[in-house]
């Protein structure tokens, strides 16, 4: 095992065992942002459509969810590791953070496209037209309130995603 030649004694006080722990770690949470923003990412091949609106807004709320937690669990340990990193002189791009946020922004304005796109169809689609709207109605509201998660979690939307909000307000009965 390379640690234990490492730790021998020809090494001791000359082998910066801390620092290569340090960057190890680095290049582990540098890996899992990644990681973090290839899954919320709607256009990636791996994305897998669902076959119903209902089933495919559940997956983008799920996707979200395992995003923003994970995202705020390193917010909780961010400024500790910013002290590690300059003390052990390694650089991180903590940018990466706001890129999952930005990525979030883009999951709601996926969910509100797919909700105004599907409107039309399913108020079309042959069935009890009070049922319908009913449906409607929810899923408008579903994909309403994950937006606002997605806009508070992001710190606001850009101009498109109000553009989708306002249209999908829009599309509720008062």
């Amino acid at each position: 095992d390379e640690r234990m030649v490492l730790k021998g004694d020809q090494f001791v006080g000359t082998w910066p065992e801390k620092r290569l722990e340090t960057l190890r770690e680095a290049v582990a949470k540098q890996a899992e942002l990644d990681a973090l923003l290839a899954g919320i990412d709607v256009a990636a091949p791996a994305w897998g459509v669902k076959p119903t609106v209902r089933a495919e807004l559940q997956h983008v709320v799920e996707r979200f969810e395992s995003a923003s937690t994970a995202v705020e669990t390193f917010r909780r340990g961010q400024d500790d590791l910013e002290k590690r990193y300059k003390q052990d002189r390694i650089p991180f791009d903590f940018g990466a953070i706001r890129q999952v946020q930005v990525g979030a922004v883009g999951l709601a304005k996926y969910a509100m496209g797919m909700i105004r796109s599907a409107h039309a169809s399913l108020i079309d689609s042959g069935t009890d037209p009070d049922a319908a709207a009913a449906q409607v109605e929810s899923l408008v509201e579903s994909a309403l309130r994950f937006a606002f998660r997605c806009h508070q979690f992001a710190g606001g939307f850009d101009d498109e995603a109000n553009e989708l909000f306002g249209e999908l307000r829009g599309l509720l009965r008062v």
